[in-house]
């Protein structure tokens, strides 16, 4: 039989990430005398799910326009807790969520390098050990569009018990010296500064 949790068990486990999204144990315990207990729906942990959604689709009014970066950031906070609430409490898989953290990550990472000036890849690492699938592409490098895409990963072929653990990990691209190769644009630019530098220095 399964072990039915308190308020009490909630309020231990989560208040201080929820905290941190501007929820407070007071309003937590409120909502759920007025608006759970009272309609025979008395299952925190359904309770608990119904505020990771909220703070999805709050995340998504509130911040989504004005700054993209922290958006997917409270994004993968969110999915991260969502994953580790499924596998630890319900023993059940969450690669469909892993799938969009790893989404979010990239966004959020292509956001902060879009005005890099050089190029970047990603890794795919595989923590699962009992997985095949994993096994293919553990390691492997892909572009910013494979992985904005989020096509590589086999989310749905996954075999571990717990579902997929593959992420995603973004890096600086570099050649068989280990220089980090350059944008062409950044490139062109440099070489117009060099040469307007040379007929600055020649007639100086």
């Amino acid at each position: 039989m399964a072990r039915k949790r308190s308020i009490e068990w909630l309020i231990k486990n989560y208040l201080p990430f929820l905290e941190t999204f501007g929820m407070d144990e007071k309003n937590i315990r409120e909502n759920y005398v007025n608006n759970w207990v009272n309609k025979d729906k008395n299952d925190v942990e359904s309770y608990l799910w119904s505020i990771f959604n909220l703070l999805i689709d709050e995340n998504l009014k509130q911040s989504k326009a004005k700054n993209l970066e922290g958006y997917y950031d409270r994004n993968m906070k969110i999915y991260s807790k969502m994953s580790i609430f499924l596998r630890k409490y319900k023993s059940k898989p969450a690669g469909h969520l892993q799938k969009l953290y790893n989404e979010n990550y990239i966004k959020k990472e292509n956001q902060s390098f879009k005005d890099n000036t050089f190029h970047m890849d990603v890794a795919i690492y595989c923590k699962a050990i009992d997985c095949k699938f994993g096994d293919e592409v553990d390691g492997k490098l892909i572009s910013i569009k494979e992985a904005l895409e989020n096509s590589i990963i086999p989310y749905d072929k996954c075999t571990s018990e717990v579902g997929c653990l593959c992420f995603y990990s973004i890096r600086p691209r570099r050649d068989e010296n280990d220089d980090l190769i350059y944008k062409d644009d950044y490139l062109i630019k440099k070489k117009i500064e060099n040469k307007k530098g040379f007929w600055s220095r020649l007639f100086s």
